[in-house]
């Protein structure tokens, strides 16, 4: 009767211990495909950030102001988002409380000539998507890269000017600039010589 006892006791720690390993190991090897798929995302957005200087865009016009930002994902369009967006001495920052991170604080974009980047904080399934597009006139567009698994692991973003009647009378922001980037100034440079 011990016997039978120690045995039941050994079997069922043998059980318990296949299905704790089981567990573990499809964890792990979920956490591992998820970290290879967000590097090769990472390469994505180095690829494009080292491609899209070459692209012919209209001069930089992005002032400060509302904005809608526009997601597209195979198959699914999230509803447009109203950002503000504040340009100053050659930076473009998302102010809190209209910011892409999910801690709410301001994010600065980098903008470097006509490509400009940013990384979203904790996104979807906790990774951290890149977007990487142009500046082309008063708006901006380009990809997104890890902000859900599957069918939204990739998907195009654009932003543009919030438009109303108020908007459309006022013009500009008051006191808000252009961006400049090299585009504007290789064409300033070139019509002030002419």
């Amino acid at each position: 009767m011990r016997k039978l006892i120690l045995a039941s006791i050994g079997v069922g720690a043998v059980v318990v211990s296949f299905f704790i390993g089981r567990w573990w190991g499809s964890t792990s090897a979920e956490v591992e495909l998820m970290e290879d798929e967000m590097r090769r995302y990472d390469k994505f957005a180095d690829l494009d950030r080292s491609v899209l200087p070459s692209f012919q865009t209209r001069s930089n016009v992005i002032t400060s102001g509302a904005y809608l930002m526009d997601v597209w994902f195979p198959g699914s369009h999230l509803a447009p988002r109203e950002i503000i967006l504040h340009c100053e001495n050659g930076q473009i920052t998302v102010p809190a409380p209209h910011t892409f991170n999910r801690s709410g604080g301001s994010q600065t974009l980098v903008v470097t000539g006509i490509v400009v980047s940013w990384t979203q904080e904790g996104a979807g399934y906790e990774a951290d998507p890149k977007y990487v597009g142009l500046i082309d006139g008063s708006e901006m567009w380009g990809r997104v890269y890890g902000w859900n698994p599957g069918d939204q692991s990739v998907g195009l973003w654009r932003i543009y000017p919030k438009s109303n009647k108020t908007d459309q009378q006022a013009g500009p922001a008051t006191g808000s600039q252009p961006i400049p980037s090299e585009t504007n100034r290789t064409s300033q440079a070139a019509g002030s010589h002419h």
